[in-house]
């Protein structure tokens, strides 16, 4: 059986504004302020407003995902597997 190629791969995760939208969610539902969250993963709250408001096109990267995973004391796959059940949760 050949390889799977790119295309045949389904690829798409969420949008800036889907994934900023769950890092809010993430972070009330744990009772965190922004100032808690930039306290515990290394990120200025200003760049965390920036990324939950998907504000800056260029944000999040990976970098931020890992820090705010580690703030929010969750790896990036677990992030990722709570907007996929969110999404199985739409259709």
């Amino acid at each position: 059986m050949p390889a799977a190629s790119p295309s045949d791969l389904d690829l798409v995760g969420p949008s800036p504004q889907e994934l900023g939208a769950l890092l809010r969610r993430l972070r009330l539902g744990q009772g965190l302020t922004v100032e808690d969250l930039s306290k515990r993963s290394s990120i200025l709250a200003s760049e965390i407003e920036e990324i939950e408001q998907a504000s800056d096109p260029e944000r999040p990267q990976l970098d931020d995902l890992l820090a705010l995973g580690r703030g929010l004391g969750m790896d990036v796959s677990a992030i990722l597997r709570v907007w996929e059940s969110g999404r199985a949760g739409e259709r």
